[in-house]
């Protein structure tokens, strides 16, 4: 059996007579282009007939086996310093090759540059592995296989290792290596701070090399929340992806994030309202109780609703008639709450009084989202909303919709949301430029910056690219020196001109500035190349819905791994409209009831089960004929269940109640007294009412 393993300690011939065979044939003889030509094999005696030349085919063979021995004993194989045509070669991103005793990694296409005579090698230096007892890396900090194992220069690499005495790793010497690890000695090799530790660690088996992703909600905002922080989530079309939604919706992927409709459910849309619902005040109007008084009418969101809202559509609108139609929510809170409502432009908004106070819902970024957006109104436990009428006309009347309800005063600040403000076909330059409108208004606390599609696809060189980069974050800490910076790289990209390879120095770039600036990286690449793009990209760049939903997962659990999905506040899928049709807003049925003392005059709600509903009931006697009737207009929603005489200062037991007319909410009753009608005020009676809820309102 053959050696298929043979070591080439010798290559071919190497001691024989060899003549290089030529790239190209001439005249018929042997090259590399052509081998053994035609001429060859002719019949001995032909006119041309060509014999093998055994100086050739020995220079055939040692070239060969050289190569081959080369790759055995170095791994990186020697720079090409011609080609054949008298220049260098030209060799791609990432190819390392050996130079003057060092290995180099390319780092620009086209490379056809002398390793360490510019800045177009990086010098490559492999992880040393007889400092390590046992170690795993996670190329999440940008990296492919080439820098995987460069820890110096990832940020986010994890060493995982086993818990017993005398362990040691290699950690790049940073500031903060001293209160990252539990130290006994340390000392430099190589560059390379060597820690020993000086117990078993078992508590601490996964060490964390850098700044760590999680580190985002553990070192700051412990004991915080994301929603009541200022978030910005920008850069190019990958930032907000308006792709794959209805075209009679309009939204334009190329255009602009603000200038799309709010309700769009993208990845930092599911961001966005994920970081809302998170909050732990949040209670979607699906989940409350509430009132409402005869004619106000609650419905959830229709298809042609979808649009203009965000939480997938879970949301409650409201439609009040007049000016004393009023909604009760019971809240039932002890914290300081507010009502989450939803934003319109002036000629769409309402005013309307929460607790006796007036408010309104206009948004407060006119030029953002078509005037959609989040709001936070102040209220108390049990809000009382009425006196609604239009903001600009103030005709009487209206609908303005409520989420739920939220945190108003945690942290001391409102709670917040996420403003989106990318911008389709925008390079780190023009990003930089638009800086004072895209991000620095809203003094963000945290900041999503996705890019380099465009830098690439347009060639801006990766300098320039990183150089925008820094700047953008020095801008961001200018303006909130403790804002935390999260980078997000492209996608794999499939459109010429793009070469395999050629995101590398980008991606490698956006991890330099993160380990130089204590940023965070979400490597998207990565995480994206070697699924099937069919899966989950729209076109050759963008996300479809799977994407979108990846997309999300894939920040939720690198930035927010702390914060839990509560899918009875919101569900982080697109396009997932659980508030459509009220579906989901059929709430629990319930049955209250209120005991009417019927006196001469007035009909007295003298007791009942639930303050709030008795005080949405409208009572009145009114004449039928010659006789006197109860009228009853119960809350929105609710129907008689029962009626019953308490009995109460009646002498006669034939007393009956019975209903005359039952119309939605509204009940008219009379009395029988053996069996002939009676008047059912001015004799003291006391008659208990009870109502329910009915299935298939919201």
């Amino acid at each position: 059996m053959a050696n298929e393993t043979k070591y080439f300690k010798i290559p071919f011939a190497e001691s024989g007579t060899r003549t290089e065979v030529p790239d190209a044939s001439v005249g018929g003889a042997v090259g590399f282009d052509t081998g053994f030509g035609s001429d060859y094999e002719l019949p001995q005696g032909s006119a041309g007939r060509k014999r093998i030349e055994r100086d050739k085919y020995n220079g055939l063979h040692h070239s060969i086996t050289e190569n081959v021995k080369q790759w055995q004993e170095h791994l990186y194989p020697t720079w090409i310093e011609d080609d054949g045509t008298g220049v260098a070669f030209a060799y791609p991103v990432g190819m390392i090759v050996n130079h003057a005793g060092q290995n180099w990694a390319s780092n620009e296409a086209e490379n056809q540059e002398e390793p360490g005579a510019g800045s177009k090698w990086d010098q490559f230096e492999p992880l040393r592995h007889d400092l390590l007892t046992q170690e795993s890396l996670n190329a999440v900090g940008g990296h492919d296989a080439i820098y995987d194992r460069k820890i110096d220069s990832i940020s986010e690499a994890l060493v995982y290792t086993k818990a017993f005495t005398g362990l040691t790793v290699i950690v790049k010497d940073r500031p903060e290596a001293s209160f990252k690890y539990v130290l006994a000695s340390s000392v430099t090799v190589d560059g390379y701070n060597i820690i020993q530790c000086s117990a078993p660690i078992a508590t601490l088996a996964l060490q964390r090399i850098n700044y760590q992703i999680t580190d985002l909600l553990a070192e700051t905002y412990f004991g915080s929340q994301l929603s009541n922080l200022n978030v910005v989530i920008t850069g190019d079309s990958l930032s907000f992806n308006g792709y794959g939604y209805d075209p009679a919706w309009g939204v334009t992927g190329t255009g602009y994030a603000t200038d799309q409709w709010f309700g769009l459910s993208s990845w930092s849309h599911l961001v966005r309202d994920f970081i809302v619902s998170s909050n732990s005040s949040f209670k979607s109007m699906f989940d409350l109780n509430w009132y409402s008084s005869g004619g106000v009418v609650g419905r959830g969101i229709t298809v042609a609703d979808e649009r203009y809202f965000g939480m997938n559509g879970r949301v409650i609108t409201f439609n009040f008639p007049n000016s004393t139609s009023k909604v009760i929510i019971e809240a039932n809170s002890g914290l300081s709450i507010g009502l989450l409502v939803s934003t319109a432009l002036e000629a769409f908004a309402y005013k309307f009084s929460v607790d006796g106070v007036e408010y309104d819902n206009v948004t407060d970024y006119p030029d953002n989202y078509l005037g959609g957006g989040y709001k936070v109104i102040p209220c108390g436990a049990e809000p009382v909303i009425t006196n609604v009428r239009r903001f600009t006309t103030l005709a009487v009347g209206g609908e303005f919709s409520i989420y739920g309800i939220t945190s108003s005063t945690a942290g001391g600040a409102n709670a917040k949301y996420p403003m989106i403000t990318g911008k389709g076909g925008y390079t780190s330059t023009q990003v930089l430029a638009e800086y004072s409108t895209l991000v620095a208004p809203y003094l963000p606390d945290v900041v999503f910056y996705m890019i380099g599609a465009n830098d690439i696809d347009s060639g801006v060189p990766v300098a320039t690219f990183k150089s925008n980069i820094e700047q953008f974050v020095d801008l961001v800490r200018a303006d909130s020196p403790n804002a935390k910076v999260i980078l997000l790289t492209t996608t794999p990209i499939a459109r010429p001109p793009w070469v395999d390879g050629q995101e590398r120095p980008y991606i490698k770039a956006m991890q330099e500035i993160c380990d130089d600036k204590y940023c965070y990286l979400v490597n998207v690449f990565d995480e994206f190349r070697n699924i099937d793009p069919f899966y989950w990209r729209f076109d050759n760049t963008h996300f479809n819905k799977r994407g979108n939903d990846m997309m999300f997962n894939l920040v939720k659990d690198k930035i927010m791994p702390a914060l839990p999905i509560d899918r009875n506040k919101f569900t982080p899928l697109r396009e997932f409209y659980s508030g459509l049709l009220g579906l989901d807003g059929k709430r629990d049925q319930l049955t209250n009831y209120i005991e009417v003392t019927c006196t001469v005059t007035t009909p007295t709600i003298t007791t009942t089960q639930n303050g709030n509903f008795s005080s949405l009931c409208q009572l009145s006697y009114v004449a039928d004929g010659p006789d006197t009737l109860l009228r009853v207009v119960f809350p929105d929603g609710y129907r008689l269940s029962s009626a019953e005489s308490m009995h109460l200062n009646i002498a006669d037991p034939t007393d009956e109640l019975k209903v005359k007319t039952s119309s939605g909410g509204i009940v008219d009753i009379f009395r029988t007294s053996s069996g002939a009608i009676a008047p059912i005020n001015g004799f003291g009676s006391k008659i208990r009412l009870s109502a329910g809820r009915f299935f298939g309102s919201v």
